[in-house]
């Protein structure tokens, strides 16, 4: 993430990870040893301090002189040895080939994701339409305005950089830590053919993949995730007010005195863009969207496709907007809140889907 706090390690999980090196005299080979920790690695002593089950990994590499290289590694990241562990390290260390030469690296902190949280990866040139996902309440735990404060949460938004190569993993084994994509309007060639393979397997071993309007729709039809739309675009339409309507209508929270504000700015304007194209076999238009917001199962997996840009000003600016977040794009469950003398509680009304 551009914001350092936005990333984060996941406990359990294999990562990508990467070190930058330069030898300043002479050309240099070696290895690099590289480990994840709740404390940071000791390479002289080879102990580890307050969590056990680190897994170091060890490459080989050339340091031509005076060139700087990045070199990528694979690393599986520990368990915490507490229950509210909330940093772990990165480390690394350079040992030459005839262990004559030793240079540490140091040791990185990244904020330690717990058991219920995984990353929200949002792709996208345009970040500052999603500020509002980073306070959004489906992005945390229901918590009472008079209950202490609550790190908790269920996903860790992230926006990762665009400007050059994505940090996004090649491979399946890398991407159990993130529960949603959401493809904004990223070029089809900011991922390379294996980034693509690896978020397609991701999505078919239970990822969530949305697709936001014509502009994801026509990159993603692009690239090798393709086959996995639930609308194979063809080209772009008129937004059908009526069926935006509809949609407002059927989603809006009852306490919610905005929907007819946003239905008038809705029509004041003609000529909003939808997507046009072919409905997949298996792919299905959500309940009361007016068939503007389709889902399609792939596997274990699910992509869904609003045929518009859920960041418009008709329909970012509403007020239920948190709530058709939580409900349709996610899928999850809708939520009650109750009140009583003492507090507030939240509970989940169960579904049949």
């Amino acid at each position: 993430d551009l914001n350092p706090a936005g990333g984060g390690i996941k406990p359990g999980h294999w990562m990508g990870a990467s070190q930058s090196l330069k030898s300043n005299k002479v050309d240099a080979r070696g290895e690099l040893l590289s480990e994840a920790s709740a404390t940071g690695a000791n390479f002289q002593t080879g102990e580890q301090d307050g969590v056990t089950g680190e897994l170091p990994t060890v490459r080989p590499i050339v340091l031509p002189k005076g060139q700087m290289r990045r070199f990528d590694y694979r690393i599986l990241a520990p368990s915490p040895g507490i229950s509210d562990q909330q940093r772990s390290f990165l480390s690394s260390r350079f040992v030459s080939s005839g262990r004559t030469t030793f240079f540490d690296t140091g040791r990185t902190p990244f904020p330690v994701l717990t058991s219920e949280e995984f990353f929200f990866v949002v792709l996208t040139e345009r970040p500052e339409r999603f500020a509002k996902f980073q306070v959004s309440d489906w992005v945390r735990p229901f918590r009472d305005e008079f209950a202490f404060k609550d790190q908790r949460a269920n996903y860790r938004i992230v926006f990762p950089p665009t400007k050059d190569l994505l940090p996004l993993s090649e491979t399946m084994l890398d991407w159990t830590s993130t529960a949603v994509v959401f493809w904004d309007d990223l070029s089809p060639d900011a991922l390379t053919p294996q980034q693509q393979t690896a978020m397609a397997d991701w999505v078919r071993f239970g990822g969530q993949l949305i697709v936001n309007g014509a502009i994801a729709s026509d990159s993603v039809a692009k690239t090798a995730l393709s086959n996995l739309l639930p609308l194979q675009p063809t080209g772009n339409i008129e937004l059908d007010p009526d069926s935006a309507t509809q949609l407002l209508q059927a989603w809006e929270v009852t306490s919610d005195p905005s929907t007819e504000k946003q239905i008038a700015l809705l029509r004041s304007q003609a000529g909003r863009v939808a997507v046009d194209g072919k409905l997949s076999e298996d792919a299905e238009s959500l309940t009361n969207t007016g068939n503007l917001v389709l889902s399609r199962r792939v596997g274990s997996g699910r992509v869904v496709q609003p045929r518009f840009d859920v960041t418009s000003d008709w329909f970012a600016n509403w007020q239920s907007y948190d709530s058709f977040v939580n409900s349709v794009l996610l899928l999850r469950p809708p939520r009650k809140i109750s009140e009583s003398e003492d507090a507030q509680a939240m509970t989940f009304i169960q579904q049949d889907y």
